[in-house]
């Protein structure tokens, strides 16, 4: 499949940080909750809540090579459009840059709603003015991503928190950080 391919690929080369998100997650949960993270990677915001937060954590991602990577117990290896059947109740969802990359984010939000009582969701911003110089500058690289299996949505912010209330969430705080939603 082209998808777990390419984030397997990612994966190999990636090292990544929670960095300023990390931050902000820390912020909005509280100590001692229940949290799933869809699209967890390596697990590197799932053990700052754990040391830090003193969290119950779990994870799920699409990437074989992420999830070695990650020192958790509590990690899976699903494609979450398709297999996620969860039955266990969370105080927290978190989706960091991960709606983006489904093929039916509504019909996913819609599904996980009943898991939690709060979610924490980013994605990146298609009107950051980083986005629109490079559009103006004709580089279309980023929105030919779906070749590859990256980005297949691009949100501005109105389109974002819309496809949130159709799917029937309420928000309680909201965040703009350099070009991310």
């Amino acid at each position: 499949m082209v998808k777990v391919d390419f984030y397997d690929d990612y994966w190999r080369m990636a090292e990544r940080t929670v960095g300023y998100m990390g931050g902000v997650v820390l912020s909005y949960v509280e100590n001692n909750s229940r949290v799933l993270e869809i699209g967890c990677g390596d697990c590197q915001l799932l053990n700052m809540l754990k040391e830090k937060k003193h969290c119950d954590v779990y994870g799920v991602d699409l990437s074989k090579v992420a999830l070695k990577r990650s020192k958790l117990n509590r990690v899976v290896l699903a494609d979450i459009e398709r297999d996620l059947f969860i039955n266990s109740k969370f105080d927290y969802v978190i989706g960091l840059e991960v709606l983006e990359h489904l093929f039916e984010p509504e019909k996913f939000l819609s599904r996980i709603k009943p898991l939690a009582r709060r979610f924490i969701f980013s994605s990146p911003n298609a009107c950051y003015w980083k986005s629109r110089i490079h559009l103006l500058l004709g580089d279309v690289r980023q929105m030919n991503a779906f070749k590859n299996g990256q980005h297949l949505y691009y949100w501005n912010y109105r389109e974002y928190m819309s496809m949130f209330e159709r799917c029937g969430y309420k928000l309680f705080d909201e965040d703009a950080i350099c070009g991310v939603l």
